[in-house]
């Protein structure tokens, strides 16, 4: 995250007291930020003379050196609920001593390992803080990494803000922003919302056409905010939060519930023009959509459910049993929903 000030003492000062307070939350490590001051920094000098005896190509020991020190991404592994991006490199018990570094072996075009203490030289020198801006104004970048084994994800995010938004009230001449896999996130929830609201209205006017009439399909949607709060319900007290993974399984079921909303709609417009209200044609007609309605929710049910409460012997990742328990509880609650507050 960044924190934005054109007041540089405030901004450090802010920068100083959220660094201090995220060092105290179990979990947040390798807190870091670019107004270090004279920080000692290593400068190589590449001996091409060595490197054309040697058969080793000058770009191949910086590349090894950005790999132990700066990481090499691998991204998008699916990890549980999230999709996590690995950054491989050293160890930092051993990035702490430069002298390590130079038992780092390149390869050369021979095949041959060639120690990298006789390819370079190197100085220490004192560098000067990195100047870094943001929306036009100075800013301070501060990066964290989350220990996934001692704090959940959501939980440090949460305790982040809480944080952030704290300090917004102790320097009001401080402003933040939120970057990396926070921002990402956000981002992508932002699209499903807007993807969402696309699709309702959609849907919306589809049914307008099919049934000719502006308030049924509004009765018939009604299903959507109940699914949801449902599902919500049920994963609060299963101690589950609501998910990236889960809000796409409410979709899932949204569409399975919409679906026996038509069915069950459909079914009393015909009777309706064929024999005048009755509550006992009204029951009647209610009663012959109740099997195939269940029968549909039932077989879905039955056949998610190993996936949703990854029983024995079934191998998914935390993201499938997310999508599947929302998926399942949502046809469930929509069903019941239908079946009654439809008619």
């Amino acid at each position: 995250f960044n924190l934005i000030s054109q007041d540089n003492q405030a901004r450090l000062d802010a920068s100083r007291v959220i660094r201090e307070q995220l060092s105290k939350i179990q979990g947040i490590e390798q807190i870091t930020h670019n107004e270090t001051r004279d920080s000692p920094t290593i400068r190589i000098q590449i001996d091409y003379e060595a490197c054309a005896k040697q058969g080793v190509v000058p770009s191949h020991i910086g590349i090894l050196l950005r790999s132990a020190y700066t990481g090499f991404d691998i991204p998008g592994v699916r990890i549980d609920d999230e999709e996590v991006d690995y950054l491989i490199r050293l160890q930092a018990s051993f990035r702490r001593k430069w002298e390590n570094a130079q038992s780092l072996q390149v390869q050369n075009k021979y095949g041959s390992l060639i120690p990298l203490s006789q390819l370079i030289t190197y100085q220490k020198i004192n560098s000067n803080p990195e100047i870094f801006h943001s929306k036009g104004e100075r800013a301070t970048s501060i990066q964290t990494d989350i220990n996934t084994k001692k704090i959940k994800t959501n939980r440090a995010i949460k305790l982040l803000i809480e944080r952030l938004e704290a300090l917004k009230v102790q320097f009001p001449s401080v402003d933040y922003e939120l970057e990396g896999a926070i921002k990402s996130d956000a981002e992508s929830f932002a699209g499903l919302l807007k993807g969402f609201i696309i699709s309702m209205i959609c849907i919306y006017f589809i049914l307008c056409l099919l049934f000719n009439s502006f308030i049924q399909p509004v009765l018939m949607m009604i299903v959507i905010p109940l699914l949801f709060i449902g599902v919500a319900g049920i994963r609060t007290l299963h101690m589950l939060p609501m998910s990236f993974s889960s809000i796409i399984g409410c979709l899932g079921a949204m569409g399975v519930v919409l679906n026996d909303s038509v069915v069950m709609t459909n079914a009393l417009n015909k009777m309706l023009t064929k024999n005048q209200f009755s509550i006992k044609e009204f029951s009647k007609t209610t009663q012959t959509r109740f099997r195939p309605i269940v029968l549909t929710s039932l077989t879905t049910t039955i056949t998610l459910f190993p996936v949703a409460y990854k029983l024995p012997g079934v191998v998914v990742s935390g993201y499938l049993v997310n999508m599947a328990f929302s998926l399942m509880w949502g046809i469930i609650v929509g069903t019941i929903v239908t079946l009654y507050v439809i008619p």
